[in-house]
Formats: structure tokens, C-alpha cells, sequence
């Protein structure tokens, strides 16, 4: 830099901003398919090494969703709000008993991104992406939004670069949806928000048969408190996620 005068530094400088920001995608082979990740999100790294967890993950959903599928003689339909990029709906999408899905991704560069992979996977007829988070009440916010956090359906963070800000859609799932009588599978990031999420599911739960996968880190006693107000039961399965689900217990016994 000393040897750039100095009216030239400032340029410099922010040229280097530039390139250091610039996404760098990686197409990698994860679970069946294949990811574009972006090896400057922390999230997409986390996605790339936590391969395992992941597939522990996927291994105690699905056989509860084929589970329930193949003795109530119905399809599951899938509603993705994690915060894997839509991982949840590409790996449904593979299952001969799924129906409907629906990826949420309220950010546009990991919208962009999840299309990408929707592409590559030759998914893009068979998954519905929404530009919406879900939450527990309808309206917009301006949020900043960078790709090292997740929160149903959108990614955010407490201290994003600059220029990150958007004006998001917010809504209830039972603004969403008007399913009624189905069988619905879904992969939840609600982080701390997980109360809020199943308030504005009430009438989803109340009319179909639903299994939801919760990662959050809200109070368990609470969430399980509401949930059963709302007609549902905490299931006992190993790991971080919190399940509930209102489908009778002999269809989803081993």
C-alpha cells in the first residue's frame, strides 16, 4: 500500500472489500445430491462438515414420515423451513410417497442459491420455493440478512455486513396454507421464535395430521406446554430437535 499514493488508498481499500465479499461456490455432493456451497457462509461450511449430524437428522424424520404415509394410505406433504437451504425438500423430493413441497427462503441470494441447486437437481417443477419467512404474525420487517444464521424460513444475523438489509414478508403458516385433511411433514428453524411458530400454525394442526421437526433453542417446558394446548405430543426422539406431532401413536409405533 505505501507505495500507492495516498489519494489512491481509499480505492484500494475498497476494492479489496469487494473481492473478499465476493461469494466463492463450490458444487459438492451431499446426501444424493448435489449442493452449491458457499464456501464464505458459515452456514453453508456448517452444512458442508456437519454431514453426520445432518444425516441423523434425516434418518429420524423420514422413516416416521414413511412411517405414517404407508399406514394411513396417504402421500406426506412437506413444508422446509430449516435452515439447510432446502435440503429437506430435495431429499423429499426422492421419497415415492411425498406430495406437495414447499421450501421457504425469504433471502434473495439464498433464494438464488437453493434455485441453483433445484436446477442442478432437476427439481425446480417438483419443489415451490416462497420468498416468505413464517412467524407467529403476519407483516413486513426490514432485517439484515446474511447467510450465518436461520430462523423459518429466512437467514439472519445479529451483525451483517453492510448493504445486507432487506424488507421481508412475514407471515403465519395458516396464511400460507389451506390444507385440510393432509398428512404434512415439516423441518422447522424457529430458533427462539418456536412458540410463535406454532401459534400461527394452529389451524394447520387443528385440520391435518402434522409432524413437526423443531430446532430451536426455546424453552422446552413451555413449548411443550403450548403444544399440547394446541393438540399435539412431544415425541421422545434422540437428539437436539424437538418433534411434536397430533398423528396417533399405533401409526407411528415400530
Amino acid at each position: 500500500m505505501a507505495f500507492f499514493p495516498p489519494r489512491r488508498h481509499k480505492l484500494i481499500r475498497a476494492l479489496f472489500r469487494r473481492i473478499f465479499r465476493t461469494p466463492y461456490y463450490m458444487i459438492r455432493s451431499l446426501h444424493g445430491l448435489l449442493l452449491v456451497i458457499d464456501e464464505g457462509s458459515a452456514v453453508d461450511r456448517r452444512l458442508a462438515r456437519r454431514n453426520r449430524a445432518d444425516a441423523e437428522r434425516i434418518a429420524r424424520l423420514f422413516p416416521l414420515a414413511r412411517r405414517a404415509a404407508e399406514r394411513l394410505g396417504k402421500p406426506f406433504d412437506v413444508l422446509d423451513a430449516s435452515s439447510r437451504k432446502g435440503l429437506f425438500a430435495m431429499l423429499a423430493a426422492q421419497e415415492e410417497r411425498a406430495g406437495d413441497i414447499l421450501a421457504f427462503e425469504a433471502d434473495i441470494q439464498n433464494r438464488n442459491q437453493l434455485g441453483a441447486q433445484l436446477f442442478l437437481n432437476t427439481l425446480s417443477r417438483r419443489i415451490e420455493v416462497l420468498p416468505l419467512a413464517i412467524g407467529g404474525s403476519a407483516g413486513r420487517d426490514r432485517r439484515r440478512l446474511a447467510e450465518d444464521g436461520g430462523a423459518m424460513g429466512t437467514v439472519l444475523t445479529l451483525d451483517p455486513p453492510r448493504g445486507r438489509r432487506q424488507s421481508v414478508e412475514i407471515r403465519p403458516l395458516d396464511a400460507v396454507i389451506r390444507w385440510r385433511g393432509r398428512l404434512i411433514i415439516g423441518a422447522i428453524d424457529a430458533r427462539e421464535d418456536a412458540t410463535g411458530f406454532l401459534e400461527g400454525a394452529r389451524r394447520t394442526s387443528a385440520e391435518n395430521l402434522c409432524l413437526w421437526q423443531i430446532e430451536t433453542g426455546a424453552d422446552a417446558e413451555r413449548l411443550t406446554t403450548l403444544a399440547e394446548s394446541l393438540g399435539l405430543r412431544a415425541l421422545d426422539v434422540p437428539g437436539r430437535d424437538r418433534y411434536f406431532t397430533n398423528i396417533p401413536p399405533e401409526v407411528l409405533k415400530t
